[in-house]
């Protein structure tokens, strides 16, 4: 969806144009993880067909119990297997404005700013279906800026003068940091906790 605007602000001489677009989109993304039963939360673990008692320190059993209990017994992790459909939205904006002047029958000037802010929130469906808050979200903000003038000397001579800036902004940005992911050495488990950490960067570049 978008819109677009435009018009002269002084007869025959100064005119603008402003444009929108946007996006939104949210896809469905099939999931299967490893999570532990309800047994294992309590520290009853079967191993070679065997069941053990492990004793559980409390750290671990608010752990254990944070992630989702299993929902498809038959599935690719056996008893521990939680299957789930999660929707991925991404948000797309962008916005342009450009301004040209006619500044006589021989020079005239145009200005031109361009901004695009594409976000696609909850990109780890595993740290999503812990916690919402858990999974980072991508952003990638290009900018550019412009500014020419025309010169006619000639009807067979014109000369441009353009001068660009492009910004590049984009990383990672979870939306909390405040629990220290959990990971496991044998893969028993999916982790649990921030799938990320803020990253972001920034790069100009100057077109004389």
């Amino acid at each position: 969806f978008g819109a677009d605007l435009g018009g002269q602000i002084f007869k025959n001489k100064l005119f603008f144009e402003g444009e929108y677009a946007g996006l939104r989109e949210t896809l469905g993304e099939p999931t299967i993880i490893p999570v532990p039963t309800a047994a294992e939360r309590t520290g009853l673990v079967t191993i070679g067909g065997y069941q053990y008692q492990v004793p559980l320190n409390s750290v671990a059993a608010v752990v254990l119990n944070k992630y989702p209990l299993p929902n498809q017994p038959s599935g690719l992790y056996g008893a521990n297997t939680y299957n789930f459909q999660f929707s991925q939205p991404t948000n797309m904006d962008q916005f342009s404005v450009r301004i040209d002047d006619t500044i006589s029958t021989k020079d005239s000037l145009f200005g031109r700013a361009s901004y695009i802010n594409n976000n696609e929130e909850q990109t780890d469906p595993v740290a999503a279906i812990e916690n919402p808050i858990f999974s980072a979200n991508i952003f990638n903000d290009p900018r550019n800026y412009a500014i020419a003038e025309t010169h006619i000397f000639t009807p067979n001579l014109i000369s441009i003068a353009l001068f660009s800036v492009n910004r590049q902004i984009e990383g990672f940005s979870p939306d909390s940091l405040a629990t220290t992911q959990t990971t496991y050495s044998d893969g028993s488990y999916a982790n649990y906790g921030a799938d990320s950490f803020i990253t972001k960067y920034v790069e100009t570049y100057y077109d004389p």
